[in-house]
């Protein structure tokens, strides 16, 4: 009997993301303190406009599947702007490096086919 194996966020594995370019969505570091998490509802503060940010751990952690991703992006949907802060450590292995640039880059690729605007960076506050 053939089983099939389940892989942790293959539609993002699958995602032919080699024309993004990281650097085009990065701010470098930043102060966060600001920038409301994603799950907080839109309040008076966002008039002018209407920004979240998210971990780029929370992408590992709490999404698995496309559907899973779809959900997260009709609650985005409505931003001016996402920003999204690599908080993965940083690793001397090139294969891990490699692995988790190219998932930041289809996770990019996949928020920006969606005419989502979003901006990587690394928190000054950890």
């Amino acid at each position: 009997m053939h089983k099939e194996h389940y892989i942790h966020q293959k539609f993002l594995i699958e995602t032919s993301a080699s024309d993004i370019n990281i650097s085009d969505f990065d701010l470098g570091t930043i102060d966060d303190r600001n920038i409301p998490y994603f799950s907080e509802e839109y309040n008076l503060f966002d008039c002018d406009s209407y920004i979240r940010r998210i971990n780029l751990s929370d992408f590992d952690t709490q999404i698995d599947t496309e559907d899973e991703f779809n959900a997260l992006i009709q609650k985005i949907k409505p931003l001016d702007c996402l920003y999204i802060k690599n908080d993965r450590k940083n690793v001397n292995n090139p294969i891990f490096q490699s692995f988790s640039n190219q998932n930041l880059q289809a996770i990019l690729k996949k928020i920006a086919d969606r005419h989502i605007v979003c901006k990587v960076y690394k928190s000054l506050t950890r």
